[in-house]
């Protein structure tokens, strides 16, 4: 089956959120059609409240419907990454 689902599945997630990131590393290297052999995805975020909260709907449309995103991150209370 391969991780092609599980990466179109992180893009899509990534586009229809507009969460500011950038995806590199396996992941980054697969979309752009390289073998690789490792199936997982890191990405950089910008540490801004907005983007916490995008953060958290992304990590909600990777899970399975019914599960509970561990993610317990608000916007309030990620406040203090804002520069002062």
């Amino acid at each position: 089956m391969g991780g092609a689902p599980l990466l179109n599945s992180v893009v899509v997630a990534l586009a229809e959120t507009g969460l500011d990131t950038v995806l590199m590393g396996n992941a980054a290297a697969a979309i752009q059609g390289a073998p690789v052999t490792a199936v997982d995805f890191d990405f950089m975020f910008r540490a801004a409240p907005v983007n916490v909260a995008k953060l958290k709907e992304f990590a909600d449309r990777l899970l399975p419907p019914g599960v509970v995103s561990p993610l317990r991150v608000s916007v309030r209370e990620a406040a203090w990454l804002s520069p002062s």
